[in-house]
């Protein structure tokens, strides 16, 4: 195998679906462990780019056990669909045509009933191994016991359904040498992908192709290159494609080396404690930079030189735990944390349900938590028990926890399982199941029969935070993003203001202006009436605000040092044209809609405040009104997420990134190794209309009876191979 892509998809909106990515040293290798609460959909290609291997040609192999499958294969007609609810109610499954094989002899002595030790597998290793002893024993006369098992035993088993193992499938691309004499145009219907794939290729690499000296530009060319080789060698040669569609619950890993490219939309959180490495943050007209420096646990502003401009944090928490939000889109970097050290024993710490849930179980803890929820959210937290405290309320649910063998456990509240992946897989099943983390961070899956290790905790993923091991100290890093209260449906809102309110610079000690933000609720009774009460608390933990951002506009309010006095300015920045307007204030007044902002130069701004339809608006002078998306002050920040109408407080200081972020981002990785991520769309997301024969189905099946059989000759040697080879080289345990 050569070149090998996988896509995976889900639906647009699922709010059960994440992806924990680990990338190994400088992003030379990857793992990828994803899960999905609805139905997931993947595409695996393969393409063989050097001549030993065109003229080998391609093969997948795919294992599934437990699994509905749906198939057709090229040229044929009906399908070729097993259903296992279906099987076991017509008593087709292979242990029902096991027991009824030999003339009822399975049946009459239950060798392969339910409770027996046989299974209905056995049939074939034992006939396998029967034939070939014949063979051994009576040279050319096997055949007649040969005969005997293919025309009276085989039949009796065809079409049986495998419910208890799985089934392997194989598609196969003969080399060029082998097929030529038999092409069809729809055997290769590779050649008739191939048009349709050109025309998205001007938007693949146009979406990297910036200045002629970023690294973007030369990732570019190099990707061009490498996708005219793709079209080139695929119009000589088949690619080989498969589908697989999962609905329900789902989870897997991909792993493998020279990540090329990755895309992710959404929120996300650090897996382990990163003091290792450096990411580079440019500005948009490329004369600054910021640096996330892990290695020295700071964050700071250089320019083009990299001559050192302002330092933004020295804090190496706050740096290790930095996190990239597309939904706003930002950086972010948390403001306030909780650190508990670790008690120096093996008690249980942490316990999770199949349902996602979190509880603590040190009492210890559970105070140093109570009070760190309070700090970071400003929300009141108290525990039912003291030796008991549900996370989940608060930090929302355990979206993964992450191991230093199974770095993705996550519940399945559906089936009652948790699902460890890695090495091996592992699954824990039953009411009673838990995932079990212990102070010495040995974390195990239990029930009252079993209990797994699956390695020490490096992490707890939830949907609102993150809880990291530091391992210089031997201590639990608890980040709470956001409290459970601490966001807001715009159902909830029946309008906001904004009113002025003084903020301290550390830098200079001047105070500044600023704004408070306060949310006027639905109903001012019930359970709306609290939830906005809640809100209103954790926008008061993180603002004041100094900074409101709109899609065309920032806003800013700051305090500069001028002969040693300290003078209020008012500044606004046009994003789209690089405009910057910065007067000194005169004087701010509260209107009835927001503020009036009087400047020195005799200018006259008005910022209009609404929140109609649940929606955060600022109106500036006489533009139209925009969507307030984020405010930030030196406490944390607020933002509103257009697409599902919440609003958020966050215990977090924002570094935005440009708009196009909210599409996505890309990150790929150089021949250099040098590591570029950039705003847009899924380029994957390829619409080839409405029948299934576009990109990604591409029938490689031949039609003539000479080459089935040669591929099934090759697939059962290529087999043959694998596990000869496989015993001659493993060692012995």
């Amino acid at each position: 195998m050569e070149n090998l892509a996988f896509y995976g998809t889900t639906e647009n909106d699922c709010s059960g679906c994440g992806i924990n990515l680990d990338t190994g040293h400088n992003f030379q290798s990857f793992s990828a462990f994803f899960y999905a609460s609805d139905r997931f959909k993947s595409y695996m290609v393969e393409d063989a780019v050097s001549e030993a291997a065109k003229k080998k040609g391609n093969t997948l192999i795919t294992y599934s056990h437990h699994t509905n499958l749906q198939g057709k294969e090229s040229g044929s007609s009906g399908t070729g669909d097993i259903d296992l609810k279906e099987a076991i109610a017509k008593k087709e499954t292979c242990q029902d045509k096991a027991q009824d094989a030999l003339f009822g002899f399975g049946r009459a002595t239950g060798a392969f009933s339910k409770d027996s030790p046989f299974k209905p597998s056995t049939i074939g290793g034992v006939l396998a191994g029967g034939e070939n002893l014949l063979y051994v024993a009576a040279f050319w006369a096997g055949i007649f016991g040969s005969a005997l098992q293919q025309f009276v035993i085989a039949p009796q088993l065809q079409d049986c359904v495998d419910v208890d193992e799985g089934y392997y499938t194989h598609i196969f691309a003969p080399s060029p040498e082998e097929k030529k004499s038999t092409e069809s145009s729809e055997v290769l219907s590779t050649e008739k992908a191939l048009s349709t794939a050109e025309q998205f290729s001007g938007q693949l690499i146009g979406m990297f192709k910036s200045d002629t000296n970023s690294y973007t530009s030369k990732a570019a060319k190099e990707l061009d290159s490498q996708v005219q080789s793709f079209f080139d060698g695929a119009s000589q040669q088949d690619i080989v494609q498969a589908t697989v569609e999962i609905p329900g619950f789902s989870s897997g890993k991909l792993s493998g080396e020279q990540l090329f490219s990755f895309w992710y939309k959404g929120e996300t959180s650090p897996l382990e404690y990163k003091t290792e490495g450096v990411k580079v943050i440019g500005s948009q007209d490329g004369n600054k930079f910021v640096i996330v420096d892990f290695n020295k646990g700071m964050v700071y502003v250089v320019d083009a030189n990299g001559k050192i401009l302002s330092t933004l944090t020295d804090n190496n928490i706050a740096t290790a735990s930095a996190s990239t939000n597309t939904k706003i889109p930002a950086e972010e970097f948390g403001k306030r944390f909780t650190v508990v050290g670790l008690p120096d024993s093996s008690e249980l710490l942490f316990e999770m349900n199949t349902e996602g849930d979190l509880t603590v179980k040190i009492p210890s803890v559970i105070d140093c938590l109570v009070a760190g929820i309070k700090y970071q959210s400003g929300i009141e937290a108290k525990s039912e028990s003291p030796d008991s405290f549900n996370l989940t309320p608060i930090f929302g649910k355990v979206e993964s926890i992450v191991t230093d063998s199974h770095p993705s456990i996550i519940a399945w509240p559906d089936d009652r399982r948790i699902v460890a992946e890695g090495t091996p897989r592992l699954i824990i099943e039953g009411e009673g199941a838990k995932a079990r983390i212990h102070a010495d961070r040995n974390t195990y899956l239990w029930n009252p029969d079993e209990n797994m290790f699956v390695g020490l905790m490096k992490s707890i993923q939830f949907k609102n935070g993150v809880i990291l091991y530091k391992p210089d100290t031997h201590e639990l890093v608890i980040w709470l993003k956001r409290h459970e209260l601490g966001q807001l449906s715009s159902e909830d809102v029946a309008g906001a203001r904004l009113t002025p309110a003084t903020s301290v610079n550390p830098d200079t000690n001047c105070p500044e202006p600023a704004v408070n933000l306060e949310v006027l609720p639905s109903d001012l009774t019930g359970t709306t009436a609290f939830k906005v009460n809640a809100f209103n608390e954790a926008l008061q933990n993180v603002g004041p605000f100094t900074i409101l951002e709109t899609p065309t506009r920032r806003f800013i309010f700051y305090a500069a040092l001028e002969n040693g006095e300290c003078k209020d300015h008012f500044r606004v920045i046009n994003k789209e044209t690089g405009e910057i307007y910065d007067s000194p204030i005169e004087s701010m007044t509260v209107t009835p809609n927001g503020i009036d902002i009087k400047t020195e130069d005799g200018k006259d701004h008005t910022l209009a405040f609404d929140a109609k339809n649940g929606v955060p608006t600022v109106t500036y002078n006489n533009y139209p009104p925009e969507t307030l998306t984020s405010a930030q002050g030196k406490n944390g920040s607020f933002w509103y997420d257009p697409e599902t109408g919440i609003w958020n407080a966050e215990n977090a200081q924002l570094l935005p990134l440009l708009e196009a972020f909210k599409n996505g981002a890309l990150t790929q990785v150089g021949a250099n190794g040098q590591v570029v991520t950039s705003p847009g769309n899924n380029i994957m997301n390829i619409s080839t209309g409405a029948s299934d024969a576009g990109l990604f189905n591409l029938p490689s099946w031949p039609e003539g009876m000479p080459e089935i059989l040669l591929c099934i000759f090759s697939m059962t040697a290529a087999m043959y191979f694998l596990v000869y080879r496989k015993k001659k080289f493993t060692p012995a345990c």
